[in-house]
């Protein structure tokens, strides 16, 4: 927007006792001057409209603010204004002179609050902003929320990076992820300290050995085991957790220059040379799961996945990302150039290498609190060296898309583990579907269940679009390679599919057998001359789903008679 379109704008916004248009910045933005009266008093404000401008909010600066008030909650040290989140915020594009006005009031808003002391609490919130500097040091933390004060390791690696872990046990699981061998890092220990309330938090004035003083003994019980942590090494760092009003709490630590005497700088009321501030990254499971909306109801339970391939593949990430650090994975297949573009591996992911093996690398390079378990032979061979013993698992999912193989894990687990969950996933040709059948086993269901005899005394599955009796394997060269066409959008959507139903699953959200399929356009199926099923034309997405749990033969060879 061009600066007289903007001056109009001004013109428009009584909120203001005057304005002036101050000129254009570095990054092309208009800044103008305006005076605000507040109980007799002209304070002076600056507005920076972006080039952007009406889709992107107004900088609103209170000049000269921070050096009068000193800090105070929402202002920054720039005199900038922290008064609304970017972040979902819907611009009224059509408005610009409404946006300059409201965007106005809400800063003046929040700058009266803060200077009235009604925003004290938000010192907590926005902690990690107020504490530390440009000089601090950084600490990655493995530090979950616990309750009592206690003794963790802090590793420092060969190239300098901070780690902080719960115990030696935990550094030696992590640190290799991290390239930081623990034989070969410094390691000394650090005061855990969690506070039970989170008064006199404030940033009004720079943090003293003092303030740490008051926050931490005005804020903890415990006191006489802290005390005696503290006695014991009187250079110990320590490491501090404040409770927040959404059940979450702000981690921090502080490092101290070499007592002088025996005493600790906590206890020692005569010291006071400064403290060095270390800011803390969180990777704790409280932190990650719930930031990046994984669960953590579902981060202890064990999940096996069978088939590694374009199904199975998302589908062992998907099921990490939603909490569950324990996984197996089982699949006898090599990872092949030829499916580059409908797998998760790719070129540097270990070509020619068994997929369970090159999953299990990528799974736990990407998410620290997996513990990926992979064996690279078939399910049939598993079972009969007796090297998994399934009943500590949570669920087993059939991603293998092979009818024998479903038909084997089906028979094995209905016979031996009856009540464990077991999922079933698969593909259509040409992108005109998916399945996933849920088996709890304890209402009856099968993946057999869904198999039917044709007239010619041929089986096939009920739930297929496809009509049966057609074979859809290509080959680019003869007879090597074979392969089903489905892309890697098809896996995806059939992946998700299977995910979303076995996280409702395990977290006790559904307890019945039941199919659930998705249908895709046939175009380029029937482009090929294939036949599509009485189920793909009869019946529209909501009746597939209303239908679910309609499955079950009650004359299945294997879950009846089990059931029998």
């Amino acid at each position: 927007m061009d600066i007289e379109r903007l001056k109009i704008c001004f013109d428009q916004i009584d909120d203001f006792k005057s304005w002036l248009y101050l000129g254009t910045g570095k990054t092309q933005s208009g800044y103008f001057g305006v005076i605000k009266e507040y109980l007799g008093t002209d304070l002076l404000f600056i507005i920076s409209i972006c080039k952007n401008f009406p889709n992107a909010k107004p900088d609103i600066f209170f000049l000269k603010g921070h050096s009068a008030f000193g800090d105070i909650p929402h202002l920054m040290p720039s005199d900038a204004i922290c008064y609304v989140d970017e972040e979902g915020i819907l611009i009224d594009e059509d408005n610009p002179t409404g946006v300059i006005r409201d965007a106005f009031r809400k800063a003046f808003d929040t700058l009266v609050k803060s200077l009235k002391g009604e925003s004290e609490r938000d010192y907590v919130r926005e902690f990690q902003y107020y504490w530390g500097g440009t000089d601090s040091i950084v600490m990655t933390s493995f530090i979950g929320d616990a309750k009592l004060p206690k003794l963790v390791q802090w590793l420092v690696a060969g190239d300098g990076r901070n780690i902080v872990f719960e115990d030696g046990q935990q550094s030696q699981l992590y640190s290799p992820k991290f390239n930081a061998v623990p034989d070969e890092s410094l390691t000394r220990q650090i005061l855990y300290l969690p506070l039970s309330n989170s008064k006199g938090i404030s940033f009004k004035y720079k943090w003293t050995i003092r303030t740490l003083r008051k926050v931490i003994f005005g804020n903890i019980g415990f006191k006489e085991r802290v005390n005696r942590f503290l006695r014991a090494d009187s250079s110990l760092p320590v490491y501090i957790t404040i409770p927040t009003e959404n059940s979450s709490r702000v981690h921090f630590a502080v490092s101290f220059e070499t007592a002088k005497g025996n005493q600790h700088p906590l206890l020692d009321k005569k010291y006071q040379s400064e403290f060095k501030p270390i800011i803390v990254k969180r990777m704790d499971k409280d932190y990650l799961l719930p930031r990046g909306g994984a669960k953590k109801e579902v981060s202890n339970k064990k999940v096996c996945v069978i088939g590694c391939g374009a199904i199975g593949g998302i589908v062992a990430i998907e099921l990490a990302k939603t909490g569950i650090s324990n996984l197996l994975l089982i699949d006898h297949d090599y990872f092949s150039h030829d499916n580059l573009y409908r797998h998760v591996l790719g070129m540097n992911d270990g070509i020619g290498q068994s997929k369970a093996l090159g999953l299990k690398k990528l799974i736990e390079s990407k998410l620290p609190h997996s513990t990926i378990t992979a064996i690279g032979r078939r399910f049939d061979e598993v079972v009969d060296g007796g090297e998994v013993d399934f009943s500590e698992y949570d669920m087993v999912i059939d991603a293998t898309g092979k009818p024998n193989v479903g038909f084997q894990i089906a028979r094995y687990f209905v016979s031996e583990h009856r009540g464990l969950p077991i999922v079933h996933g698969w593909l259509e040709p040409l992108g005109i579907g998916g399945h996933v059948v849920i088996t709890n086993q304890k209402n009856g269901g099968c993946y057999k269940c869904l198999f039917r005899r044709s007239e010619e005394g041929r089986i096939y599955n009920g739930a297929s679009f496809a009509a049966h009796g057609q074979s859809f394997s290509k080959s680019m060269f003869g007879c090597i390679g074979m392969f089903t066409p489905f892309g890697s959008l098809d896996a995806m959507k059939t992946a998700v599919m299977i995910v979303e139903a076995s996280v409702r699953m395990l977290l006790g959200k559904e307890n019945k057998s039941q199919l659930l399929s998705w249908k895709g356009n046939a175009d380029d199926f029937l482009a090929e001359g294939f036949a599509l099923s009485n189920r793909y034309n009869n019946l529209t997405s909501d009746e597939l789903f209303k239908s679910r749990y309609d499955f079950i033969n009650d004359d299945c060879p294997l879950c009846t008679n089990e059931v029998n």
